[in-house]
């Protein structure tokens, strides 16, 4: 669940509440420890993967969405060798369906209130094409060598936690400035004139920003 950052002009509690002017930065993030499916490219040098490469044939077949989500879980399954692995830590995690908190997660006994609305149609829906999603993306990584470690470990219980995590707390990688891309944004990628030309074509992707995504936010601030 989302919460909220109160904020002051002054560290001195004893001085009266003043608003803050538009545009004021409360809080940051380095770009370098976000999380995306830029990551999983590991083709920019303030994006990197830091971790085993996902097979060539994964990424130029699945969705920029789907690699984000299948990367999640990859660092997921490296545990404290992940990168990321205290921000993991932080997650609700698969197991806490109760801390994850949407319809998706709902216990059959809470799902009946909703009868009479439109939310078991719109919860059918989103599981059917995350489904789709996640049996595709399986598939390749399950038929690959360099996957071997993790075959077998690619579930939907992970798949879904994954899209749940992506869906209620990322923010857009519009917002990521051209100069975390490096040099590499100008140079030619299979396919496109170049990288830029690729990433506008396919974004904009769901980003996840440490720390960040605890607050209720716009996901374009």
């Amino acid at each position: 669940l989302g919460h909220s950052f109160p904020t002051r002009r002054s560290s001195d509690l004893s001085d009266p509440p003043t608003s803050l002017p538009p545009r004021s930065r409360i809080v940051s993030c380095p770009f370098p420890i976000s999380l995306s499916y830029l990551n999983a490219l590991d083709a920019f040098p303030g994006l990197r993967s830091h971790c085993a490469p996902f097979p060539a044939t994964f990424l130029t077949t699945q969705q920029p969405k789907v690699i984000g989500c299948f990367f999640l879980i990859q660092q997921y399954l490296s545990g404290g060798t992940s990168h990321w692995g205290p921000y993991i830590r932080s997650l609700p995690q698969p197991d806490e369906p109760h801390k994850l908190a949407t319809p998706l997660y709902y216990p059959e006994e809470a799902r009946r209130w909703l009868g009479g609305t439109n939310l078991p149609a719109a919860i059918a829906q989103r599981e059917a094409m995350w489904r789709r999603e996640f049996e595709g993306g399986r598939e390749v990584l399950e038929g690959s060598v360099e996957m071997e470690g993790l075959k077998g470990k690619w579930t939907w219980e992970l798949y879904k936690w994954a899209s749940t995590i992506f869906s209620s707390r990322s923010f857009v990688s519009k917002l990521i400035p051209d100069e975390v891309y490096g040099d590499v944004l100008d140079q030619p990628v299979s396919g496109y004139v170049n990288w830029r030309e690729k990433i506008a074509e396919e974004g904009p992707y769901p980003v996840l920003f440490p720390l960040l995504d605890i607050a209720n936010h716009d996901a374009k601030a």
